[in-house]
């Protein structure tokens, strides 16, 4: 019976080692599987990482520039306050007695009141001159003897128009006796 018995626990071995073996090649499928699937995760999380080491190093280097940039801007502010201070003074010393080749009006109206004055025509565009030198401004050209006597001329048409006009916008006269 001992032998039946051993023949029966061995068939069961047997039985129990295939099934065992069966199990072990599942087991081992499942596992390489796995480890396949690590290695490709492995794999993406290494070159992610690359990538996000590559964006930090380039965010580090942003950051500098800009700190820089922003470290350096009062002393930028003061350059261009002080270039444009130089560029306004420029501006204001040189005075241009033409304008689109006319001597403009405020300077037309100071040679009138030049020669009324008493300055003789001749000597008003010197005269001009030396004033804005010694304002501190800087004037290139000079106001002639023909000019001065044209600046009067209009001035004197100006203030007729002026008189004509102040004559019609008054009440109760009658300005045709003036004419």
């Amino acid at each position: 019976m001992e032998l039946h018995t051993a023949k029966g626990d061995a068939a069961h071995a047997i039985c129990l080692l295939g099934t065992s073996c069966a199990e072990n090649a599942t087991l081992k499928n499942q596992l390489s599987v796995l480890l396949e699937k690590s290695a490709h995760e492995a794999a993406y999380a290494k070159t992610l990482e690359v990538e996000l080491r590559a964006e930090l190093h380039e965010a580090r280097k942003q950051k500098s520039t800009l700190q820089k940039q922003c470290d350096r801007m009062p002393e930028i502010k003061a350059k261009a306050a002080e270039h444009s201070k130089i560029k306004a003074d420029k501006e204001n010393h040189n005075f241009r007695l033409l304008e689109k080749g006319i001597y403009r009006s405020k300077v037309r109206e100071l040679a009138r009141t030049l020669v009324a004055a008493g300055c003789s025509q001749e000597y008003v565009g010197g005269l001009i001159q030396a004033i804005c030198e010694n304002a501190g401004l800087t004037i290139t050209n000079k106001m002639s003897r023909h000019t001065v006597s044209r600046a009067i001329l209009e001035g004197g048409v100006a203030a007729k128009v002026q008189l004509g006009h102040e004559l019609t916008q008054t009440k109760g006269n009658s300005y045709t006796q003036w004419i």
